[in-house]
This record gives C-alpha cells, structure tokens and sequence, in this order.
C-alpha cells in the first residue's frame, strides 16, 4: 500500500462539498477582514465568478458579456473580486434564464 505525503493527498468530493467548503473558507477570510462584508456573507450565500461561469458551462468572458448585455444578475464586488448572489442566479433560471 503506497502512503502519500500531505502535499500528495487526494481528496474525493463532490461539486457541493467544495461549493459548501468555498463559502465556509471565505466566510472566515472576510470575517478577518471586515466585519461588514462578513454580515452580507452571512444572509446571502455568494459565489464566485469564475464558478458561476463553471455552473452555467461557460468562459468567464461570456459570463462578462452577459452581464453587460443581459438581463443576468449583476455581480457585487468584494475584496477586489466578483461574486453573485446565489437567490438572483436562481430567480433568473426559474424566469427562464439558461439552465445549468
């Protein structure tokens, strides 16, 4: 039986897993940071840019584009990122937005 080193461990989870791992990691960052920002974090779950554009199986660039020329929820910025609240991605695929 082989044994890895800690930087050689694998890991097996699923999409939701890391999804629920990726709010917890930073929901305590900005809770470090910015007492303010922490409370949003806390009513609205936020996810990121470059994994709602995973989520809807497109580039980060079409993400961008649709949020310029559509009526796609807008991101807010936070830390000098995007993130988009999951209750608007939901309102607009329940309106008939593209599925993920």
């Amino acid at each position: 039986m082989k044994t890895h080193s800690d930087d050689e461990r694998l890991i097996d989870i699923t999409v939701n897993q890391l999804r629920q791992l990726l709010v917890v990691t930073i929901s305590s960052l900005l809770r470090e940071q910015d007492p303010i920002k922490q409370t949003l974090v806390e009513r609205e779950e936020l996810v990121p840019r470059l994994m709602v554009a995973s989520e809807f199986k497109v580039t980060d660039q079409t993400l961008d584009k649709w949020v310029d020329m559509t009526d796609f929820p807008k991101p807010i910025r936070i830390g000098g990122r995007w993130y988009f609240k999951r209750s608007e991605l939901n309102t607009y695929i329940e309106k008939g937005g593209k599925n993920v």
